[in-house]
């Protein structure tokens, strides 16, 4: 019965953690629920910000750098939030990349930016922290039902030895008890 417990206190403590990790999976899809409002605001914001600068490009058409003059610019934004797998790295890959094919020396990176790019990249993040944790969470209930076929399968056999040991009895108190006449 010992290796039973085991596994039913094992298979308990793994529901545990896929409770707290399930919260978290629904906290980040919430998240990104919240950032999906805040890009189409931000969205009818640069759209806005466009317009307004065809108008005045197209009242001042000489304020554009010649071409050859503009100077290439990245905006990388990483992630500090964690959990979300390899979210930094992949944006250096993909920076990397971009510095290759554009064939771009030294170029300009910066820190901050027009908001939309930032809750892009926010809710890029969590949508990556949502598929991270909704592959955890079926790791762990895949894990808790093979911890629960074992705990059954164990069950089994402790009622199967239950039952033999219950059929040795009667048959030992059956030889020892004398035969009734009929």
């Amino acid at each position: 019965m010992t290796r039973r417990r085991e596994l039913e206190q094992r298979r308990h403590t793994l529901g545990e953690i896929r409770s707290i990790m399930n919260s978290m999976k629904t906290l980040a899809y919430t998240e990104s629920r919240k950032l999906g409002r805040f890009i189409d605001a931000q969205r009818a914001v640069v759209a806005h910000i466009e317009t307004m600068a065809a108008d005045f490009l197209g009242f001042y058409p000489r304020a554009l750098p010649r071409s050859g003059q503009a100077t290439p610019v990245c905006l990388l934004l990483g992630s500090e939030r964690g959990f979300c797998g390899d979210f930094n790295e992949t944006l250096l890959r993909r920076l990397e990349s971009h510095v290759r094919e554009y064939r771009l020396d030294t170029p300009r990176l910066i820190v901050t930016g027009l908001h939309e790019m930032m809750y892009v990249s926010l809710m890029a993040e969590n949508l990556r922290r949502v598929r991270h944790l909704e592959g955890a969470v079926q790791h762990l209930d895949d894990k808790s039902a093979n911890l629960l076929h074992q705990s059954n399968a164990l069950r089994q056999e402790e009622i199967i030895e239950e039952i033999e040991v219950i059929l040795l009895s009667a048959a030992s108190l059956d030889k020892k008890s004398p035969k009734r006449q009929s």
